[in-house]
């Protein structure tokens, strides 16, 4: 049972690290600049208001996607957070305009990356049973490590294919894929499937 439990929390660390690269990637967001500039006609202002609408999405993500532990298995709110994120992705990707981009990249993307940062960190702390602060440390850094990675990716990906098809190739199919693997490779405390009780 002791080994079940080790491999379980491994598995879902393993998980959530894997995941946080493409979460990440939306503080790469710098690298977008000015191709987007160049492509839509954008100001910095504009494109500064993309950013906030995503930061500001990303904290309501965080705290609405706790009101649904309990309600849906851990990977279907996965795979939720994983469409939401993508599918915003796939707007951005096709933006004409400001409103395109900010909807796409700012609401739908933030929404997601926010929804699934808070859904790992809960998915692990089941998972995990002894040294919960050192492991929240662990995958509170992860989210920055992630920009880190992903920002000179982006920036060579851009000038080979466009920005259009960087941000939908690079970062939508990696947002799906990582949240699959996480769907099938993890195994979640059956304490995150129960319903909660009524008073």
């Amino acid at each position: 049972m002791a080994d079940s439990a080790s491999t379980s929390a491994w598995r879902a660390i393993a998980a959530a690290t894997a995941l946080n690269a493409p979460l990440g990637s939306i503080y790469a967001y710098s690298v977008f600049l000015k191709p987007l500039e160049a492509l839509l006609g954008l100001s910095r202002a504009d494109l500064a208001f993309v950013f906030a609408v995503a930061a500001s999405v990303f904290a309501v993500g965080m705290n609405v996607t706790p009101f649904t532990f309990g309600r849906a298995s851990a990977p279907m709110l996965v795979l939720a957070c994983a469409a939401l994120g993508a599918g915003g992705v796939a707007v951005a990707a096709s933006a004409g305009g400001l409103r395109q981009l900010a909807f796409g990249y700012g609401a739908l993307f933030g929404a997601g990356v926010g929804g699934a940062y808070v859904l790992l960190q809960q998915i692990v702390n089941l998972a995990v049973k002894s040294r919960h602060g050192l492991v929240n440390g662990y995958l509170v850094s992860l989210l920055p490590l992630g920009a880190m990675l992903t920002a000179p990716v982006f920036g060579w990906v851009i000038p080979q294919i466009g920005v259009r098809a960087a941000l939908t190739m690079t970062t939508g199919s990696d947002f799906m894929f990582m949240s699959l693997l996480l769907i099938t490779e993890s195994t979640v405390d059956p304490m995150f499937m129960r319903k909660p009780r009524r008073v």
